[in-house]
């Protein structure tokens, strides 16, 4: 997943993850280092 996310930098990624805002499938994100499925897309939501 986390690399999924490397556009954003990663102090950005640990602020998102620690509010919650990183979703896969409409699931919140628990794992940044699990391998996100192919053809998924992580999706920041406002909080």
């Amino acid at each position: 997943m986390r690399d999924r996310l490397a556009w954003l930098g990663e102090d950005a990624i640990a602020q998102h993850f620690a509010a919650g805002r990183i979703h896969l499938d409409g699931e919140q994100v628990t794992d940044l280092d699990a391998p996100a499925p192919k053809g998924t897309r992580p999706v920041l939501k406002a909080s």
